[in-house]
């Protein structure tokens, strides 16, 4: 098959969950992206203190955030916000979007630490 005639997202498609006032992602993640990958994503409210309510409403809109984004077909999902992924104990944050999902997911925190712990 030409390189013209394979489908976008041939490669991998990544879901994003991002906060409603991210403008900065989707246009950072589609110029840098690889041939072969598409980028998708999905928005959730930006809560000022997730942990009040012991971060229910943010994993909840996460969880439906990684279903919508698994349904258009996502390989991975991941949570793009630094703030809440810092927030949120990983395990949770990364176990819900999984369990909701069915796909592999990471978050912003969770890559910044794989980053500085690498070799």
């Amino acid at each position: 098959m030409s390189e013209s005639a394979k489908p976008a997202g041939w490669s991998t498609r990544i879901g994003t969950i991002i906060p409603v006032s991210n403008t900065t992602n989707e246009v950072e993640f589609n110029r840098f992206k690889p041939e072969g990958v598409t980028v998708h994503f999905s928005r959730v409210p930006l809560d000022s203190n997730p942990a009040e309510d012991d971060f229910q409403a943010m994993l909840a809109s996460a969880s439906q955030a990684a279903v919508e984004l698994a349904a258009a077909g996502a390989d991975i999902i991941c949570y793009g916000c630094t703030s809440g992924s810092m927030a949120c104990p990983a395990d949770r944050l990364v176990g819900t979007m999984e369990n909701s999902s069915g796909k592999p997911a990471l978050s912003t925190a969770g890559a910044i630490l794989d980053a500085l712990t690498a070799r």
